[in-house]
């Protein structure tokens, strides 16, 4: 059995340890509350403009945008979101597990990566990928200007030819203690996908000046949206997860506390059974 000195000193660092994790708990779980309200605030937007497109989708002959443009597929990009941080569970393995089965199933030479998140950037990095661009810093908050950036870059990539398909693969956030990931097309947009749930009756808009102004205002905010949802989802799921693996390590940490106490207690009786034993010997050798 160790010494006391010894399980003295484990039990310190266990405390020590159990304070770092129920601050980690309390921080992961604060940021969670604030990134799923500004999640549940952005979907009715998002759900109110995705139907405004449906209906424009379903109740137009012809539509003609690029973003609506299917074309010869070339060249994926894969847009993976990660997080800055470990110590969330299987968060980060999920995505990239997914990832990967996405670079063998199209092949790696037609398929780049758009690293969000310095665990996925590392780990491609470390193992192979060609990463054609990363964001490293967003740290799980919802930054509005650079998620604006962000869509922004894709749609030059795609526009330019240097994407024919880009996908997200992110994790969506369903509870506290439950998310999964998730493969979403990001461009073309499908006129399938956008529809889909939306029950829309046949109305017969006059366009001002034309159809072609008003996708072309309205597509790239429907992106935007769409990409802000996606880091709300991805970074409430990350918070949470946080949260619930550190929430095991301090009960983790509280019944590792309680073993290492009785045998501190255990440790603690046998010395003193021990110098009893010796006291005794030793008045009898007398």
């Amino acid at each position: 059995m160790p010494s006391l000195k010894a399980l003295r000193k484990r039990i310190r660092t266990v405390e020590n340890t159990k304070q770092i994790t129920r601050a980690m708990k309390t921080v992961a779980a604060s940021k969670m509350r604030r990134t799923e309200e500004r999640l549940r605030a952005g979907r009715p937007y998002a759900r109110t403009l995705q139907e405004i497109i449906a209906r424009l989708v379903k109740t137009t002959a012809e539509v003609s945008h690029p973003f609506l443009t299917q074309r010869p597929v070339k060249k994926i990009l894969l847009v993976t979101v990660t997080a800055d941080r470990g110590l969330c569970g299987a968060f980060n393995s999920n995505v990239i597990r997914r990832t990967e089965e996405l670079l063998l199933e199209n092949g790696p030479d037609r398929t780049d990566l758009y690293c969000i998140g310095k665990k996925g950037r590392d780990y491609f990095r470390r193992h192979g990928g060609n990463i054609v661009a990363q964001h490293i810093d967003l740290g799980g908050k919802l930054d509005v200007a650079r998620i604006r950036g962000i869509a922004d870059d894709l749609v030059r990539r795609f526009l330019e030819g240097e994407a024919d398909e880009v996908y997200l693969v992110y994790n969506t956030f369903i509870s506290t203690i439950s998310y999964h990931p998730v493969l979403a097309k990001f461009l073309p947009i499908e006129s399938d996908s956008i529809c889909a749930g939306i029950a829309v009756q046949p109305v017969e808009y006059i366009y001002e000046p034309d159809a072609g102004a008003i996708f072309g205002e309205i597509l790239p905010r429907y992106l935007n949206s769409k990409m802000y949802i996606t880091l709300a989802e991805a970074f409430t799921a990350e918070h949470s997860a946080r949260m619930v693996s550190m929430s095991a390590a301090n009960d983790n940490c509280e019944e590792l506390i309680h073993t290492l106490t009785l045998d501190l207690n255990k440790a603690r009786q046998a010395s003193i059974t021990k110098e009893l034993l010796e006291i005794v010997g030793g008045a009898e050798a007398l």
